[in-house]
């Protein structure tokens, strides 16, 4: 049945989309704050035990989740300290995760690398395997994902694990999801530790691509074994950006770790929240150009479907902008180069900031050229701006002016 709208009255219902989805983050960041800490027992004592607390006991007893569970061969996971804000992780084996390996020989038919079976005869060692990790919400035909691996493949020969944990990462409670990123991570660096100790592979070409929630999955296996980078495609922001570096994606995670922001407004999916060796933060990270509600002026006189389609666009289309720039990176090597560099004030982007010099960081896969020349030479982290354009192909070329390169060292 088609559904007719005036134009003013298409939009307004747009915002109120948008204005309910920020209110839910917004109620449920409240309820953790609040909430959360009496239902744990004040969980940041000792041994995040209820025994001593007459009361607040009883009722973290019968209704708070268990501090702490055990999952076979990857340890135990507490929710007290620095994961208090959390509920208790769910393991893998309840909800259940396959890592399915691509190769450019395989690129349509995938061997399944497990905790215990044989690790396939199409792996190979001497090249980079990246694994790949979807957000919450989605699965493995998540649109980014397939297009993003097989661009990969095209790149050169290559390892790709896509990492399937739909099941966990689809709950309704999404702190749930959120809490399941840490065993998931877990089962991650498992597999990265068969891959070296069996196949000699050597850390450095380990990396790990994760979007939304899948960012801070890659920084807790990080956290657990060595990998050569990590790049963080717009990280989620909900349960993680005011808590501390141990539990989300952080700079210590992995030999280089760069991130793209594309979604930190306020009680929006995503985080302004520096988190790598270089964060990226195009169009200020924020309200990306072609997002924004006049893009859909021509659609406010269709159907449900296309109505159901415009409303999912609206609400995540800043957060999966990050997800396209990464993949127009892979296409052209040119592209994304930061303009504005070592800024200290996210809230006055580009203002805060000064003219990169010609070695400026380059947004996506070419992201670790910059870590290999400059940044291992003083171990610094830095915040960038760029702009792009509102449409694909979305690279912009450079607006700011160069400063020229500086003479040799004597």
């Amino acid at each position: 049945m088609t559904r007719c709208l005036t134009h003013s009255s298409f939009k307004t219902i747009l915002r109120k989309m948008q204005t309910c989805f920020r209110f839910q983050i917004a109620v449920s960041l409240i309820l953790v704050i609040t909430a959360n800490p009496l239902l744990r027992g004040f969980a940041d004592t000792p041994r995040c035990r209820f025994e001593n607390i007459p009361v607040i006991g009883y009722l973290a007893g019968h209704f708070a989740s268990p501090y702490k569970v055990c999952c076979p061969e990857v340890g135990c996971f507490e929710t007290c300290g620095d994961f208090s804000h959390l509920p208790t992780p769910a393991c893998a084996e309840s909800y259940g995760i396959n890592f399915k390996l691509y190769t450019q020989e395989t690129q349509n038919a995938p061997a399944t690398v497990g905790r215990a079976t044989a690790i396939p005869a199409e792996f190979d060692s001497s090249v980079r395997t990246i694994f790949l990790i979807h957000g919450w919400q989605e699965n493995r035909s998540t649109p980014w994902l397939p297009i993003v691996k097989d661009r990969l493949l095209e790149q050169g020969a290559a390892n790709v694990i896509v990492v399937e944990w739909e099941n966990g990462a689809d709950e309704v409670w999404y702190p749930q999801s959120a809490a399941n990123t840490r065993t998931t991570g877990a089962e991650i660096a498992l597999i990265a530790d068969r891959l070296k100790q069996e196949r000699g592979v050597n850390p450095s070409l380990l990396w790990c691509v994760g979007f939304s929630l899948g960012g801070h999955t890659c920084g807790f296996a990080g956290k657990r074994t060595r990998f050569g980078r990590i790049t963080g495609l717009d990280p989620a922001g909900p349960w993680f950006a005011i808590f501390k570096h141990t539990a989300r994606l952080h700079h210590t995670d992995a030999d280089f770790v760069d991130v793209i922001h594309t979604d930190g407004s306020p009680l929006s999916p995503g985080t302004l929240l520096e988190m790598g060796h270089v964060d990226f933060y195009p169009n200020k990270g924020q309200d990306q150009p072609g997002c924004s509600l006049d893009n859909y002026e021509g659609v406010y006189d269709s159907d449900e479907t296309v109505l159901e389609s415009v409303r999912l666009n609206v609400i995540t289309c800043n957060h999966f902008r990050s997800t396209a720039y990464f993949l127009e990176s892979l296409n052209n090597p040119e592209c994304f180069k930061a303009t504005h560099c070592e800024c200290t004030d996210l809230d006055r982007l580009p203002e805060s900031c000064v003219p990169c010099s010609y070695d400026s960081p380059q947004m996506g896969i070419h992201a670790v050229d910059w870590d290999n020349r400059i940044r291992r030479q003083s171990d610094k982290t830095m915040k960038v701006y760029l702009q792009t354009n509102s449409n694909a192909p979305y690279c912009s070329l450079p607006i700011a002016p160069v400063i020229p390169p500086l003479p040799p060292r004597q």
